[in-house]
């Protein structure tokens, strides 16, 4: 998901699964936005959302820059999370670029993001983001061993995962598997990501993680 911004409008290119979200999360926020996207099929999944059609990226870019006749900053800002934190504002962002530029995109990606970490330049940002999916990638092979140990003493993975998300072993990687396939005893009461993180070094590194969960 890419977006042009300027001070009265907001081009999103890029209405996927997380871009839609975040779509429907700025205009749940009442920013005005135009959105485009390849697939004219996704652009059609959010076409009852209140938002403005463009039909190229050369036409997106026009009408933002039609908005404003300030100068154009250039600022990175990848996410950490997964899609409903978008849809409720609670992702998070590294931005990196110009402090000016930094400055005013903050002022959008806040809509839905609850952490904007700040990195340096253009570019920082990527690092960051890297060094957290490692982690988190890490953290996924490491619950895949652990199953199969569990698995390789007749011990059933359902309750090792169990035990790991209720335990010490918490953390983004296993949360998600365990909640989606309903391990953990009904009524039991499921992490916020958005709020308190946990103590956990395992559980405090991580963002988001698992087979189907953004990273």
């Amino acid at each position: 998901t890419t977006m042009t911004t300027s001070r009265d409008s907001i081009g999103m290119i890029g209405v996927g699964r997380m871009g839609g979200a975040i779509a429907q999360r700025l205009i749940d926020c009442a920013v005005p936005l135009t959105r485009y996207d390849l697939d004219p099929d996704r652009v059609g999944a959010i076409a009852a959302l209140d938002a403005d059609t463009a039909t190229s990226i050369d036409d997106l870019t026009t009408r933002c820059r039609q908005a404003s006749r300030h100068d154009v900053g250039l600022v990175d800002a990848p996410v950490s999370g997964e899609v409903d934190r978008a849809a409720n504002g609670t992702l998070v962002t590294m931005l990196g670029g110009r402090e000016n530029a930094v400055d005013a995109a903050c002022l959008i990606v806040g809509t839905y993001c609850a952490d904007v970490i700040r990195v340096g330049p253009a570019g920082a940002d990527q690092l960051a983001k890297t060094t957290n999916n490692l982690v988190s990638i890490v953290n996924t092979v490491v619950v895949h061993e652990a199953l199969r140990l569990a698995d390789a003493h007749g011990f059933e993975p359902a309750d090792a995962l169990r035990v790991a998300a209720l335990g010490s072993g918490a953390s983004n990687a296993v949360a998600p598997w365990a909640w989606r396939s309903e391990m953990i005893a009904p009524g039991a009461p499921r992490p916020n990501q958005s709020q308190e993180r946990p103590a956990s070094s395992s559980s405090s590194s991580l963002t988001s993680s698992g087979a189907s969960s953004g990273m």
